[in-house]
């Protein structure tokens, strides 16, 4: 189960390299088959027994952004996670999240039942203080 388990993860990390030249903003990468593979991570849940959850709290100077992009939503087929940090951003310079972690709730607000537009306009108004429940995989054992 072990040897599965980080063969997946070390696949999932060659594949999101890969298109790591098409940039935030791109609709999803493809592996060397052309299989959309981006779908299919947004779609996995990370199994319990591997699984962490911690609050990661951030403050922002007036003017400035997170430096982090999200996908997933309600509207989007999976759960809001981290899909881009800014190199030197907020999110990056704290040295908490990582691509990949589930962003569970903003100050508070759970965002299971938020589409997208609204998690980003939640995100862009949430003030200087901000306080993320985000869930993690786990390194392994």
């Amino acid at each position: 189960m072990l040897a599965v388990s980080l063969k997946w993860r070390l696949g999932v990390v060659r594949r999101r390299l890969k298109g790591a030249d098409d940039g935030p903003y791109s609709k999803g990468g493809k592996d060397a088959g052309g299989a959309d593979v981006s779908v299919a991570c947004r779609r996995q849940s990370i199994p319990e027994e591997f699984r962490g959850i911690t609050v990661v709290e951030l403050i922002k100077k007036e003017g400035s952004t997170l430096g982090l992009t999200i996908s997933g939503g309600t509207d989007k087929d999976g759960k809001p996670r981290v899909s881009n940090l800014r190199p030197g951003g907020l999110a990056a310079r704290s040295d908490l999240l990582n691509i990949g972690d589930y962003i569970r709730s903003v100050n508070g607000i759970h965002l299971t039942r938020l589409r997208h537009d609204e998690i980003i306009t939640l995100l862009k108004n949430v003030g200087e203080r901000v306080v993320l429940e985000v869930e993690y995989e786990l390194p392994p054992p």
